[in-house]
């Protein structure tokens, strides 16, 4: 509910309005009292008042009790996060112990914000404290929450538990908006820490219940974007479909040799192919190739800037918002079956013991044979299915082959965190009616072994290119040993 300014609140401006006339000076208790208009009779909470203040650290208290401002101290700048129980931290860099913020220091701060902390003198071994004084950015545009009616006004509750202000809205600022809908609104004036923010509609979601209404405060809440720039879709547009001759010739031509594409059922788009044949001297040569996007996407290019400020496509239980158009992640760079598609390719020889003797990593051109989901190849080996003769050979191989990686990956202490998974069956309308345990098939599995394989020897055809000067820049996924502590929790 909102919060309305209190008596209290107003008697700490009084205090400060005078402490800040006279910075320098310093008031004994009678003084303060005095000179503020304080009757007898309130004088003992008056003197609970300044205790107070000294605590949150707004006032300072010196010998023989006398009151003044604080002297400087040093301020800090980061990243405040709030916890739902009300107090919070201001994030430090590695190696420097986080400040913690009380609920009554967070000033006009609320999580995710950039802000100035001041902070307050500590004692040995306590952990530093502070208050906010100052925000620089907020973390969030908009607000998600639920619109509610008051006896005058109306006001929205966060759905985020983390911010632990309501926001008031004005009538005008309602914008159609009705009592009990879900709203992203945004703050349009807030300078009073001891009021509730002011702000406006900005978009309504629905009703609590309505298809699609979660999802999109989900959406809303990550102000996660659902289209893109119409400089991006103009770009993308006139991307050509058909590869040009010339490319093709650049390339490594491998659009003879047999692969094919294994994911979820529900995929959309298929950035990866894998092939797998046997050498004349009983190795493999196992291909993974991935679909190369730069080349239709090049440095600087529009569509280019708004894929670093997506960062990544966000799938959701009944839609994907993707990291690129369309018309690029699900047709002209989608890996579909029966068509000549640019890749990057790591191609390997590795032995039936699952060692890699050789590579070669090229700018490929690939046509892929099939289009196959992780049930079919699943059904395949368990003989409820069949497939072409010239795709089951390949397929029982790399069941084999990705048998030995994975056997000789647990022998070298890798583990193996099979948690389960659910899935939400959504009917037409995208109303959840079913949640089913996502089983963890063989099929996936292998292509995880062959993806972790190609990672590793991307990794081994980097730390290649090391000169004098070092290894090129390069982002290495590693995760360090966990604690025999943890890892008895986790068992």
């Amino acid at each position: 509910m909102m919060k309305k300014k209190s008596g209290t609140s107003e008697l700490t401006e009084k205090i400060l309005e005078l402490l800040r006339r006279n910075p320098d000076k310093f008031y004994k208790t009678k003084e303060l009292a005095r000179t503020l208009g304080i009757s007898p009779r309130k004088y003992s909470s008056f003197r609970n008042h300044l205790k107070k203040l000294v605590e949150k650290g707004d006032i300072i208290r010196e010998k023989s009790n006398l009151y003044g401002l604080p002297k400087p101290r040093s301020v800090v700048e980061g990243k405040l996060v709030v916890k739902a129980q009300g107090f919070g931290f201001l994030l430090m860099p590695e190696g420097e112990q986080d400040i913690f913020i009380s609920a009554n220091n967070l000033g006009l701060g609320l999580n995710g914000d950039t802000v100035k902390v001041q902070l307050f003198a500590t004692t040995r071994g306590k952990r530093p404290e502070g208050r906010v004084i100052e925000v620089l950015e907020r973390g969030h545009r908009y607000i998600v929450g639920t619109l509610r009616k008051g006896k005058y006004y109306h006001f929205v509750v966060p759905d985020d538990l983390r911010i632990t202000r309501d926001i008031y809205i004005h009538d005008s600022d309602l914008n159609g908006a009705e009592a009990g809908q879900k709203v992203a609104a945004e703050i349009v004036h807030w300078d009073d820490e001891f009021l509730n923010p002011e702000g406006r509609i900005v978009k309504i979601i629905g009703f609590p219940g309505e298809p699609g209404v979660d999802v999109m405060s989900v959406v809303a809440s990550y102000e996660l974007p659902l289209d893109f720039p119409e400089e991006v879709q103009k770009e993308v547009e006139a991307v050509p479909v058909k590869i040009p001759r010339q490319e093709i010739k650049r390339r490594l031509d491998l659009r003879d040799v047999v692969c094919f594409t294994i994911d979820p059922e529900d995929a959309k788009d298929f950035d990866d192919a894998v092939s797998l044949a046997r050498l004349e001297n009983g190795n493999y040569e196992l291909g993974v190739h991935i679909a190369d996007v730069s080349y239709y996407v090049r440095p600087g290019m529009a569509a280019d800037r708004e894929a670093l400020a997506r960062g990544t496509s966000v799938y959701l239980v009944d839609r994907v918002v993707p990291m690129l158009p369309e018309r690029l992640s699900n047709e002209i760079c989608s890996l579909k079956p029966e068509t000549d598609r640019l890749t990057y390719s790591c191609l390997m020889e590795v032995t039936p013991a699952g060692e890699v003797i050789s590579y070669d990593i090229r700018e490929t051109v690939i046509h892929s044979n099939k289009r196959f989901t992780y049930q079919d190849v699943q059904a395949f080996w368990d003989g409820r299915k069949t497939v072409e003769p010239d795709l089951a050979t390949p397929l029982n191989q790399m069941r084999e082959l990705a048998r030995t990686l994975r056997r000789k990956r647990m022998l070298n202490g890798s583990l193996n965190f099979d948690t389960p998974e659910a899935k939400v069956i959504l009917d037409k309308k995208g109303t959840p009616i079913d949640i089913r345990r996502q089983v963890t098939l063989e099929s996936m599995q292998m292509i995880e072994e062959f993806m972790l394989l190609a990672n590793k020897t991307v990794a081994w055809f980097v730390e290649g290119l090391r000169t004098d000067e070092g290894t090129p820049p390069f982002i290495y996924r590693i995760h360090e040993k966990p604690s025999s502590e943890k890892m008895q929790k986790f068992s």
